[in-house]
């Protein structure tokens, strides 16, 4: 079965001081003698200044205290890096080649395992990765595959045992949450006239950053997130939808009437049946804040079925609508608009492979969501969910376990139809969140739509990024 994930990988250059070769400094000559028969005495000769060293073009070798070579490579007249060079390892092996251009990396550059493998192959252009970069383990065998245009990150991949587990580097990840950030969203053309009704909108800035952050969410996850959209249609129902709430002064799909007109009523409940709803402590633009609290969805009234989060990462969604009123939020979720939606194995939160720290609540629940399509549904006992300290080793081409499985304080099925049905949740305790802290999530006792046993299993390697890149602090 597939498996979705990814790891950090630092290749540091080596930094290598260009070497001079020295010139002897001219010796002024003695002034000649006068022509008169007497010795003519010796004026101070003038101070003369030596002579600039100069590079030699050339190569050039450094060596260890062994006497073995340690570096091998060529400087032009003026000193800088031209053509190939060559590092050793003290015992005399090589252990990096590749090729400078005017002082900068140009072309292919490798390092290599002491047994002479390669261990690492990548293109440079002008001092930058540009084209392709692939990682083998100790034995040959490849354990990441990158592209990079003009140093930054196409493609990059990691693989163990030739399965994905990180189908993305961090970099990747910062990039695009912040491209993300700064995206446009559109408004459709509405499919029908918008009647009066109850209620506003704080902001629309903070509307539209709401839509962002749930593209973020998505992009995360895996789930089609381009083109999000909002519907003003949508939107005046959220709109009627977080009036009545204020109103009534909770949480309600189905709201009793307080004294509404009936077809404002009705025009309220139908945002209220068909969204996400939120509700603050303090008034003011909540939108952004109700989405990141959606895809918490981790308090004791929702974590039995996280629907809010599923909504959220519904594949077929395209369109919402948003909006937040006297302390109140709605969002809505029922759409099934997107066309062409990839086919999937699963929908994890957090997702395979690295997962950015600021988009995470430390007291958030897990949960696999599976491709009904592919799964029958997740029978409510007899399942087997772990999640265990991991650490991957790409020199081995292995992942190896780090600690015991953690134990945990909520594990659950809810097979019911919020956004994707046959949900799995469960919420480790003892999460460690440090740079590299990885965790190997394995879930057993499931089976395919012909009966075939089947398991679901991924790396989860949590990173922190820079929050001024991605601006999005995690609900807590």
């Amino acid at each position: 079965m597939g498996v979705n994930q990814i790891a950090v990988f630092f290749v540091l250059g080596a930094c290598l001081s260009p070497a001079y070769a020295q010139q002897p400094a001219q010796t002024p000559a003695a002034p000649a003698a006068t022509g008169s028969g007497q010795s003519a005495g010796h004026a101070p000769a003038a101070t003369q200044p030596s002579a600039p060293r100069k590079p030699h073009a050339g190569y050039v070798d450094e060596k260890y205290d062994n006497g073995n070579l340690k570096s091998r490579y060529t400087v032009d007249a003026k000193g800088v890096k031209q053509g190939s060079y060559s590092l050793y390892s003290e015992d005399g092996k090589r252990s990096e080649r590749g090729v400078y251009r005017n002082g900068e990396l140009e072309g292919v550059r490798q390092t290599f395992y002491s047994n002479g493998n390669v261990k690492l192959q990548e293109s440079y252009r002008k001092g930058q990765l540009n084209g392709s970069v692939i990682a083998n383990d100790e034995n040959g065998n490849p354990v990441r595959a990158a592209e990079f245009n003009a140093g930054v990150p196409v493609s990059d991949r990691i693989l163990v045992n030739g399965i994905l587990v990180y189908p993305r580097s961090p970099q990747m990840i910062v990039n695009e949450l912040d491209r993300i950030h700064k995206v446009k969203v559109e408004t459709v053309q509405p499919t029908e006239v918008v009647p009066p009704h109850e209620g506003g909108n704080d902001s629309q800035a903070d509307r539209e950053d709401a839509v962002r952050r749930l593209m973020q969410y998505r992009y995360l996850c895996y789930v089609p997130y381009e083109q999000m959209k909002l519907d003003p249609v949508f939107c005046a129902h959220d709109e009627a939808a977080a009036a009545i709430l204020a109103v009534i002064g909770k949480l309600d799909h189905t709201p009793p009437n307080p004294g509404w007109p009936e077809d404002q009523y009705k025009y309220a409940c139908k945002g209220t049946s068909n969204s996400n709803i939120y509700q603050a402590s303090a008034r003011g633009p909540l939108c952004v804040d109700a989405v990141n609290d959606w895809m918490d969805d981790s308090d004791s009234a929702n974590i039995d079925r996280i629907g809010h989060r599923r909504w959220c990462l519904n594949p077929p969604l395209a369109k919402v609508g948003l909006a937040s009123f006297k302390g109140y939020a709605a969002m809505w979720s029922m759409d099934a608009s997107r066309k062409d939606v990839p086919d999937f194995d699963f929908v994890a939160y957090p997702s395979p492979g690295f997962f950015p720290t600021t988009y995470f609540g430390s007291g958030a629940a897990w949960s696999v969501s599976l491709n009904p399509s592919r799964y029958r549904k997740p029978p409510s006992s007899g399942l087997t969910v772990t999640v265990t300290p991991a650490q991957v080793q790409l020199e081995q081409n292995k992942i190896v376990p780090a600690g015991k499985p953690l134990e945990f304080n909520y594990n659950a099925v809810n097979n019911v139809g919020f956004g994707i049905p046959n949900c799995i949740i469960f919420r480790p305790i003892g999460l460690k969140y440090d740079p590299g802290s990885a965790y190997l999530v394995e879930v057993l006792g499931l089976q395919e739509l012909n009966g075939k046993p089947a398991a679901v299993r991924y790396i989860v390697e949590f990173f922190k990024p820079d929050p001024a890149k991605t601006e999005s602090p995690a609900p807590e």
